[in-house]
């Protein structure tokens, strides 16, 4: 749960309140307008949040002296988880239209992402739906990390949900441009 919070925290609300603020304030629509491709919005929105990221999830196991059978598996499922956070946070970001929504959804978000793991335990359904969702490797890292292995199905599933979102991105900056 430590470490779904620092995605929420750093990778998500961090995403969603920079670009809500850009979209509220009508830079995002300026930017857009003057010819900002995708790429470079993207990748200058997201650096922030990955790198805050990216040290927290370095910095938990030093920190709190948690050791880990494979700390090679341990980044690459959790810098895909990420990644994912980031992209869901952007996509809300860029589909609401004030701060206010968007920070509502991403919180709705971060709440049944924090849940379902609870349930999957009791129920078959809702774990088959945790498994399936973007964080189905963060979560069967975690259940099984001395055995988990980066050719985990779930692995697949996440960079399945990783090329989703990074779809609706750009389906919600282009829609953005129009709007």
């Amino acid at each position: 749960m430590g470490i779904v919070t620092v995605y929420s925290l750093t990778a998500g609300t961090f995403t969603t309140l920079i670009i809500s603020e850009e979209k509220e304030k009508k830079n995002l629509r300026t930017l857009i307008l003057s010819g900002v491709r995708y790429s470079d919005y993207i990748a200058s929105t997201v650096f922030f949040p990955i790198l805050f990221s990216v040290i927290e999830v370095i910095a938990l196991p030093i920190i709190f002296d948690i050791s880990l059978p494979n700390i090679g598996v341990y980044y690459v499922v959790t810098i895909l988880s990420i990644i994912s956070f980031i992209l869901v946070n952007l996509t809300i970001a860029l589909m609401c239209k004030t701060q206010t929504q968007a920070s509502a959804i991403s919180l709705i978000f971060y709440l049944l992402i924090m849940m379902l793991p609870m349930f999957s335990y009791d129920n078959k359904v809702i774990k088959t739906i945790t498994d399936l969702s973007l964080l189905g490797a963060h979560n069967k890292y975690f259940q099984t990390m001395d055995t988990f292995k980066l050719s985990d199905t779930s692995i697949l599933v996440t960079l399945v949900w990783i090329m989703l979102l990074l779809g609706a991105v750009i389906w919600a900056f282009k829609w953005n441009k129009k709007h």
